[in-house]
């Protein structure tokens, strides 16, 4: 047994020894999330993926307000041809057919559409695309006058002006009611494309 070895490999009352125990209580302590020394942290993200997950989310905010248009332009329509139907003289029908297109009509009247379509637009958080635009602008202004001619300082200056129009357009965007849903979207594409088609220069080269 090698010098100062002696107390590792004594060995308790169940049979393990001190630095078995030891290594044993650190893996635990590491599984607690107490010792964070081996904790890989995550590289940042690049500027163009961090546009690109605004653009996502942009889509998939077009998509659930675009499906909720769709829902709501079906059910008018079957709304509307069941009101013709209940108040057309020529047309006979049943009880329970009666009754069960007043119903349709009563639920379709008192289900909050345009609720529905603010609650989806409010998800909306432009924050990130506030923060990319301060960058690029920030970015822009610290490059000395005698290279604002360059290619650089243009390449610059074009991502941080679509950046901040892409901001001015998502804080305009409304949607009070569902029958501006349909502009809505279109809105929440167009800026997810442009996000999409930003070139975001090195910063070298």
């Amino acid at each position: 047994m090698a010098k100062g070895q002696g107390w590792a490999m004594f060995r308790s009352e169940d049979g393990k020894t001190i630095s078995e125990r030891v290594a044993n209580a650190t893996k635990k302590l590491e599984r607690d999330g107490v010792i964070y020394s081996r904790v890989k942290k995550e590289a940042p993200k690049s500027r163009a993926a961090r546009a690109g997950d605004v653009a996502s989310s942009l889509n998939d905010l077009a998509s659930d307000l675009r499906g909720l248009y769709d829902e709501w332009v079906e059910a008018k329509d079957e709304v509307d041809q069941a009101t013709l139907d209940l108040e057309n003289p020529e047309v006979e029908l049943a009880t329970e057919a009666r009754i069960e297109l007043e119903e349709k009509c009563k639920a379709f009247d008192e289900r909050d559409w345009d609720g529905e379509a603010s609650a989806i637009l409010e998800r909306l958080d432009f924050s990130d695309i506030e923060e990319l635009a301060g960058e690029m602008e920030n970015w822009r202004d610290s490059i000395p006058e005698n290279l604002q001619g360059g290619d650089k300082y243009c390449s610059v200056d074009e991502a941080a002006s679509v950046l901040s129009d892409v901001q001015s357009e998502l804080e305009s965007v409304s949607c009070s009611s569902i029958e501006e849903a349909e502009d809505a979207v279109s809105v929440l594409e167009d800026q997810a494309s442009n996000l999409e088609g930003v070139e975001f220069p090195g910063m070298f080269g």
